[in-house]
């Protein structure tokens, strides 16, 4: 029988038509009508059969019996493990307070987000570690300053030019626009940009590719802006009318030359003339991916990002984006967050993600230093840290520092064999969720149940709602249906009457900010870059003469999906990518082992050449780890893992917490 559904392995959320035979996911395939142009499915979700029947599933809650890292498990009934969490919890909160837990949360696919920040909530902890500040959020943040709101593409108009920022959206389908969208733009002649350090799908088909240095992205930015501001090709009505701040920018742009800002971005000016030109054919749309969050001038750069698309005319507009005035009729997230939480006297500036979440960095620290306070414990769900985090062997060391460590997920991974408590969860198809939620892009989908899960699965929110029930029952649900009804409620939908319409999706209307005003404080667009603030990219060294930066490696995420048979096979070893003559100079050959290192450290990958590169930079695959070694060996998690090449260390930046992950100087050479 085939059932619909959606992809929830990453942010495309992609329809699906779901074949199940005897109880068993069978096959996956594209829905080509699925609701709000959600069409279309890639390698990734063609392997959830896979994924859901995988032999090496966590099927039993595992309570460690011997050391950390020796591998030595009994099985416990969900009732056992419940109640050994609950009982260490409050042994640490009594010893050290609230403030001594911490939740650490992954990749947001579903409610195990809110449910986390609700969780934290009642427990009375500020901890809820994330990657909000090295992903989406600044960007986020940066139109609220700038818009009063976040941004979405126009679900149902078409832009006359396209912007993918740091974004290989063929392989991530990342951001708001969506595939079949870009398919009909581009069919009907829009123009196509793409601006990456590397070359990739799109790129090979753009109408201009601009080779950004990694992390220069903020210079280009500015020059992109010079060039619109000087050569009058902003929307003047708009900018007299619905701005504030349009001299200061002016006066800031003014005083930037373009031979400062090309040798920060390593850009051409003539390319970036070409860019701003393109960029006001419009309507366009600008996406931006995970690269620009990976800067401590993330926050400043995605503002300027910001005041580019608003100063082309492009906000409220056909075939352009718009501002999220409206959400779908779900409860608020302020039901969740941890938003009235009263911290605690001693608190760092860069501990707090907007009160709301905080920076694995930061995490370290008050694990390892226990500055501003020590952290204990730590509830995991959905990330794998040892992969993850920056600085992976300081992420060792506080993982291990830990007196009590639980993690949640589908399979045994690195950060797992060094729990005290392991549990497994639930894959796609085998539980019913909302998501996403909160609905930050402007709609939310209907996942239903189609298969029973793998042994004694449950899913992450449902294991986050009974340990609640255990601590404080009247914040948390009777059940899960009972908990996706009450998010319902202001739309008056059960979740099966919710299952049958398959989502929401918000109605966008042209120029609200005319009915409106923009929800800031003027009532305008705030433009004026006076509380902008940008760090020098890092540059090279004798001793370190590249540039490293990274991708989302296809066909994986993260750190998911080394054990999945299709997608190991697509790409079976961690490559570093080089330019051949750079490879030559270092008498390196093409397929072989050779170390990488930076001043945090070394790991091996094979070598890869790649032409579209600049011979100053290198790419190196991230969130490797081997599944098919030993769990005592942990799954040799070091050997090829980029997070031991990331610093943890400052700059920060100040508001936010993002910090330096791509733009890093190293070398290479034979292993």
């Amino acid at each position: 029988m085939v059932h619909l559904s959606f992809c929830r392995l990453c942010d495309g959320r992609c329809g699906l038509k779901v074949e199940v035979e005897g109880g068993k996911v069978k096959g996956v395939k594209p829905d080509p009508q699925a609701p709000f142009g959600r069409g279309g499915a890639c390698k990734k979700a063609k392997a959830w059969p896979w994924i859901n029947n995988h032999p090496h599933r966590l099927r039993k809650p595992l309570v460690r019996k011997g050391e950390r890292g020796e591998g030595k498990w009994s099985e416990a009934s969900w009732g056992e493990a419940l109640d050994l969490i609950v009982e260490k919890l409050l042994e640490v909160k009594n010893r050290f307070g609230p403030q001594s837990i911490s939740l650490c949360v992954g990749h947001p696919k579903g409610l195990e987000g809110a449910m986390s920040q609700r969780f934290a909530r009642a427990f009375g902890t500020p901890n809820v570690v994330s990657s909000s500040h090295i992903c989406h959020f600044p960007g986020d943040t940066a139109s609220r300053l700038v818009l009063g709101g976040t941004l979405i593409v126009d679900p149902q108009g078409l832009p006359k030019t396209i912007v993918f920022w740091g974004n290989n959206f063929l392989e991530t389908r990342y951001g708001s626009l969506s595939y079949p969208q870009l398919t009909k733009a581009i069919k009907e002649g829009a123009k196509l940009v793409v601006i990456d350090p590397r070359e990739n799908g799109l790129s090979k088909r753009a109408d201009l590719w601009i080779r950004v240095r990694p992390g220069g992205d903020w210079a280009l930015v500015l020059g992109v802006l010079k060039v619109i501001v000087e050569e009058k090709l902003y929307d003047e009505d708009f900018v007299r009318l619905w701005t504030n701040g349009f001299d200061e920018l002016r006066a800031f742009l003014g005083a930037k030359t373009y031979e400062e800002l090309c040798q920060l971005s390593w850009v051409q000016e003539e390319e970036m003339r070409a860019l701003g030109r393109l960029c006001a054919q419009g309507p366009t749309v600008i996406q931006w991916g995970n690269a620009l969050d990976h800067t401590p001038s993330s926050l400043s750069l995605f503002q300027a990002l910001v005041v580019l698309k608003a100063i082309l005319g492009n906000i409220d507009q056909k075939g352009g984006e718009f501002v999220t005035w409206e959400k779908p009729p779900l409860k608020p997230f302020s039901e969740f967050a941890l938003l009235d939480l009263k911290l605690p006297p001693k608190v760092d500036s860069e501990f707090y993600l907007l009160r709301r979440n905080i920076a694995r960095q930061s995490f370290l620290k008050a694990v390892l230093e226990e500055d501003p306070y020590p952290i204990k414990g730590a509830l995991v769900f959905g990330s794998n840290p040892l992969l993850t985090y920056p600085e992976a062997k300081r992420t060792k060391l506080a993982l291990e520092k830990l007196e009590f460590l639980v993690v949640a997920d589908l399979f045994m991974t690195p950060s797992a064999a060094l729990a005290d408590v392991v549990l497994p969860v639930t894959a796609n198809f085998e539980f019913e969720e909302i998501a996403p939620y909160p609905p930050y892009d402007g709609y939310s989908l209907a996942y239903p149940k189609l298969v029973e899960p793998q042994g004694e699965a449950w899913p992450d929110y449902k294991i986050l709602n009974e340990l609640g029930r255990r601590l404080n029952p009247q914040m948390f649900f009777e059940n899960e249906r009972a908990l996706l009804n009450h998010l319902l409620e202001p739309s008056g939908l059960t979740f099966e009457e919710f299952v049958k319409i398959r989502g929401f999706q918000i109605k966008v209307g042209e120029k609200g900010y005319e009915k409106r005003g923009f929800a800031t404080s003027s009532g305008k667009a705030e433009i004026s870059p006076k509380n902008w603030s940008f760090f020098e990219p890092l540059s090279p060294s004798e001793e370190f003469p590249l540039l490293m930066t990274s991708k989302k490696e296809f066909p994986y995420l993260h750190s998911e999906g080394r054990q999945i048979k299709p997608l190991r096979e697509l790409s079976p070893w961690p490559e570093v990518e080089i330019h051949p003559e750079t490879a030559r100079s270092l008498d390196l050959k093409e397929g072989e082992w050779v170390w990488v290192e930076s001043p945090q450290g070394r790991i091996k990958q094979k070598l890869r050449f790649n032409n579209s590169l600049d011979p100053r930079v290198i790419y190196v695959a991230y969130g490797w780890w081997f599944p098919e070694r030993s769990e005592t060996e942990l799954y040799g998690w070091d050997e090829s893992n980029l997070n031991c090449l990331t610093s943890s260390s400052p700059p920060y930046e100040p508001t936010l917490g993002s910090l330096t992950l791509r733009g890093i100087p190293c070398k290479v050479y034979k292993a």
